[in-house]
């Protein structure tokens, strides 16, 4: 059974582990110690894999993607993108990114001349999501892919039997890395789009022969039959899992309906790739979905507002407590594994802190309610630990090491950042603060904070141009960090002043940190409240647009957001 992580060197990969087409360049930019060790580090930069002449023909009138969708050919025949550039791009996705989402997997003796015959739009979508590196050329493939699905929905032949599972799988590549779609970025719709093709090619649905219900048919061959394949393959299975996945994940983290339920026959793809697998991720793939199943269940808890009854705290702090059970027995069964999936360790502390979250209801640093419930205690305590797991992770990555993260992923780091400010600040207020001191200061959140921002400066193309809407992502997510750090900063100082405990920042003990994006930032935001970073203050818009399909709801942790009884 082929391992991922045993794999030797990409095609288009010297032995030193270097890209071929990619020529190392140092930015000449300023910045802190930490900053230079990244840099005098730095991961290769690519090479012109395309002509500019053409490039910039592209950016003309739009050509028709032929019908036999081999615009993939069009493309390399153009010279827009080279033959070895595309086999580099092909062999990053298979050993670098599949391990991000596990979902989609392209076999090892699959090369760019049989995949261009046989799936050719399945390849123009990997190397539209591996060109990440060269944002000039990932936009012209984005150009690409987008017309040839705008071409799907509205030519008037039929497709081919087997192509809209082809279509399936690359709108599932195409939206696992979806941080990277240019503007407007339509994730939402895209989703859908793929939603729907999962449902009418019924891979959501068991294989049936026969049916007692009647269907809406005239032909006498078909009454009484179900349409669709009688068996189901792996690929199948994967795809079905994969689209549950993003949609489970989006719905939970970015507050939207669910358009994908988990379902008895999802449970049996799943049992199946765990108990017979094709490839070492497919067990992955396994508990990432079951994590995805317990993240929807706490997402369904809802507590009463206002003041609870004892019997109501009884009740959650039990329930709670199971899921935490259920967490914990999650970890320990997928240790030997986690090695090996960032994407199952990342989902894995995302979901202990999106139920540790709940130690955060009702309080506020500046009314400090005392005492704290045991059982909050404990949540509390237990976020900081996971905090501080999966940050030590992350910032141990080599540099650049987060470029191949999908969207899901940036989205659970994002989450957990906020979590983690908000965790914090409540353990700095009196009544809590002794108990927590040893903690906050291991887990050391104004490093984490500094460091995180650091990264995002290596990763940043230093000729971003002045418009904010045509910048790389990095730049975008250093800002968010820059003012969720500033956030951290102006109420852990007041909690000093409030209280005259917890952890005093002073502003000559501050980082010296770039100020670029953050000199704008109004830190005399009227309450002084957690939900302040989730509200409608002014410098907040910052944060987040209506094209950003992977920013933060305003509502997100907000405690007046829940309602009713403590059950699932």
């Amino acid at each position: 059974m082929p391992s991922r992580a045993s794999a030797g060197p990409p095609e288009g990969q010297n032995a030193t582990g270097d890209w071929d087409l990619m020529d190392h360049q140092e930015s000449s930019r300023s910045g802190s110690p930490q900053v230079q060790q990244l840099k005098a580090t730095s991961m290769s930069k690519p090479s012109q894999w395309f002509r500019e002449e053409d490039l910039e023909a592209t950016r003309g009138p739009r050509r028709a993607v032929p019908t036999s969708f081999r615009s993939i050919d069009d493309l390399l025949d153009q010279g827009i993108i080279r033959l070895d550039a595309a086999k580099t791009l092909l062999a990053r996705y298979k050993h670098e990114m599949t391990p991000h989402y596990p979902f989609v997997i392209v076999p090892e003796d699959s090369t760019v001349d049989n995949m261009r015959h046989e799936k050719p739009f399945l390849l123009l979508a990997i190397i539209t999501s591996a060109s990440y590196d060269n944002v000039l050329l990932q936009k012209t493939l984005q150009d690409a892919l987008k017309r040839t699905i705008s071409e799907l929905l509205t030519m008037e032949n039929n497709l081919p039997e087997l192509l809209p599972f082809e279509v399936l799988q690359g709108l599932l590549v195409f939206l696992a890395w979806g941080q990277y779609l240019s503007r407007p970025r339509r994730y939402s719709q895209f989703l859908h789009l793929a939603v729907s093709i999962l449902i009418d090619i019924r891979l959501d649905q068991p294989p049936q022969t026969e049916t007692w219900k009647t269907g809406v048919t005239f032909t006498p061959a078909e009454i009484g039959k179900v349409k669709g394949p009688r068996v189901r393959g792996r690929e199948e299975q994967r795809a079905l899992a994969g689209c549950y996945f993003l949609v489970s994940n989006t719905s939970v983290m970015l507050q939207k309906t669910y358009v994908l339920s988990y379902s008895t026959y999802l449970e049996h793809c799943c049992d199946a790739l765990q108990m017979n697998p094709e490839y070492d991720s497919d067990q992955q793939s396994y508990y990432l979905i079951r994590l995805s199943l317990i993240l929807e269940r706490i997402s369904r808890i809802a507590v009463r507002g206002g003041p609870a009854s004892s019997n109501t705290q009884q009740m959650l702090a039990s329930h709670v407590a199971t899921l935490q059970s259920e967490l914990e027995a999650m970890g320990e069964r997928c240790l030997s594994i986690i090695d090996e999936s960032p994407a199952l360790r990342i989902h894995l502390h995302t979901t202990e802190l999106y139920l540790y979250q709940i130690a955060l209801l009702g309080r506020s640093p500046t009314s400090d309610p005392a005492p704290w419930p045991t059982w909050k205690h404990n949540l509390l305590t237990a976020g900081l630990i996971s905090s501080k797991l999966l940050f030590t992770y992350y910032l141990a990555l080599p540099p650049g090491g987060e470029l191949a993260f999908s969207n899901n992923e940036w989205v659970s780091l994002g989450f957990a950042t906020l979590v983690t400010i908000r965790l914090c600040l409540a353990a700095q207020t009196s009544s809590i603060s002794m108990d927590t001191a040893r903690l906050r200061e291991d887990l050391n959140l104004q490093t984490i904070l500094d460091r995180c921002c650091e990264r995002m400066d290596h990763l940043t193309n230093p000729n971003n141009t002045a418009d904010e809407r045509q910048r790389d992502v990095w730049y975008h997510f250093g800002m968010r960090v820059r003012l969720a750090r500033q956030w951290f900063l102006k109420h852990s100082t007041e909690i000093q002043q409030t209280h005259g405990v917890g952890n005093p920042i002073s502003a000559s003990e501050q980082s010296p940190i770039s100020n670029e994006f953050t000199s704008s930032v109004d830190l005399n935001a009227p309450s002084a409240s957690f939900d302040d970073l989730f509200g409608d203050a002014p410098w907040f818009s910052q944060l987040s647009g209506p094209d950003w399909d992977f920013n933060f709801p305003q509502s997100m942790l907000n405690p007046a957001a829940f309602s009713g009884v403590g059950t699932v």
